[in-house]
């Protein structure tokens, strides 16, 4: 729901800006000074919405991996799509994906990390990106994810895949210079609780569903361990989540895709 309001907040912050120099009549806006009462609201809406306390969540009884990289977190999303194969197909695509199949998702990871661009800084994920881009093996997403600042937390033959990130947030870089760390083993980065630094984790989980038929999902969690770094993530978070939400269901139609190829025999 904060998200639905940061979002009209940012309407209303863009119709109030325009109505403030030039009131618009079909608008309903007949003076500048209603403009500007447009611009406060939405301000005032955005600055509340993306302030908003994030609470902690504790992991259910589901039968999910993750829960054991991430027990408790703050944000999360989560998206699925139904395949018609076996679970090792749907897990062999999964792991089979190549990045070039997901040129849309490169697109959108650039606009992602446009403002560490323009402050001159690199993003180490659309690095890797760009490298794969433009490399002739064509690695894997799941390679290029691992080759950059993520780690492979657990995986389960044929059930599921865990990446873990550590990551400081973009104020805290700038501000101490934190670098990235990379952890990979489970234990060690469940127990990483660095002030600063944001963690997140990301999944792939294949279940059978009977009848030819599986359930593809990925779900991303985040926690952050101190009330600074939770307040600015989740001010990003809300804004990027309509797009972050774009790109994870275009991965989940890309291995569709993929396992659709393979039981053609088309590569």
């Amino acid at each position: 729901m904060t998200v639905f309001f940061v979002y009209i907040g940012l309407v209303l912050l863009f119709v109030g800006t325009i109505t403030t120099i030039r009131p618009l009549r079909y608008l309903f806006i007949n003076q500048r000074k209603t403009g500007a009462l447009v611009l406060t609201a939405g301000f005032t809406v955005l600055a509340v919405a993306m302030l908003w306390p994030a609470h902690l969540h504790m992991t259910s009884g589901d039968q999910v991996r993750m829960n054991e990289s991430m027990p408790a977190y703050h944000a999360n999303e989560a998206h699925s799509i139904q395949v018609h194969a076996t679970p090792p197909q749907v897990f062999r695509a999964v792991e089979g994906l190549r990045f070039d199949e997901l040129r849309g998702v490169h697109m959108l990871m650039r606009l992602r990390s446009l403002p560490v661009r323009l402050l001159g800084e690199d993003d180490p994920i659309s690095a890797d990106a760009e490298l794969a881009m433009s490399s002739e093996s064509s690695p894997t997403f799941i390679e290029v994810l691992t080759l950059g600042p993520f780690s492979q937390l657990a995986r389960e033959t044929d059930q599921e895949i865990v990446l873990g990130l550590l990551a400081p947030t973009f104020l805290n870089e700038l501000r101490g210079g934190l670098p990235p760390i990379k952890i990979s083993e489970e234990a060690a980065f469940v127990a990483f609780d660095q002030p600063g630094y944001f963690k997140a984790t990301m999944n792939f989980q294949v279940q059978d569903e009977g009848l030819g038929w599986c359930l593809l999902s990925t779900e991303t969690r985040v926690s952050c361990p101190d009330s600074a770094t939770r307040r600015e993530f989740m001010a990003y978070w809300r804004v990027i989540a309509p797009w972050s939400g774009f790109i994870r269901n275009s991965i989940l139609s890309a291995i569709e895709h993929r396992v659709m190829r393979e039981a053609t025999g088309e590569q």
